[in-house]
C-alpha cells in the first residue's frame, strides 16, 4: 500500500514481512512499535518519507504486531491473507492435478 500527500510531502509505503525471510538484517531486535513485545513470525512494516527534505533524516520506519497495527492499514493484512491463500489454493490445484497428496500448515501467528 502506497500514499502520497503531495501538499505535505509526506509518503507512506505499507507491507507485511516475514521474519525468516526478512530483508532487514537485524530483524530478530526489533519491536513492534504499539506494544513493545517481540515482532511475531509476519509483521507489518511502515515507512515514512518526506520528498521536500533533503537526504534521509526525515525517513521514518515502523513495526506493527498483527494485533496491533493502525487500522487504515489493516488492508495490507487482508491483501495479504488473500494472496496467502491463494497461493494456496495453486498448490493444492497442481498436486491434485499430479494426484499428490499435500498437506499444508499454517502456524497461527
Amino acid at each position: 500500500m502506497r500514499q502520497t500527500n503531495y501538499q505535505t510531502g509526506w509518503s507512506k509505503h505499507a507491507w507485511i514481512e516475514v521474519k525468516k525471510i526478512s530483508r532487514f538484517a537485524d530483524v530478530n531486535s526489533f519491536k513492534c512499535n504499539v506494544s513493545n513485545q517481540e515482532l511475531e513470525a509476519e509483521f507489518l512494516v511502515l515507512c515514512r518519507t518526506n520528498f521536500k527534505h533533503r537526504g534521509n533524516e526525515t525517513d521514518e520506519t515502523f513495526f506493527y504486531n498483527r494485533k496491533f497495527t493502525p487500522p487504515q492499514f489493516l488492508s495490507v493484512w487482508e491483501k495479504w491473507d488473500k494472496l496467502r491463500t491463494s497461493k494456496i489454493e495453486k498448490i493444492k490445484s497442481i498436486a491434485d492435478k499430479y494426484n499428490l497428496d499435500v498437506s499444508v500448515k499454517l502456524r497461527e501467528i
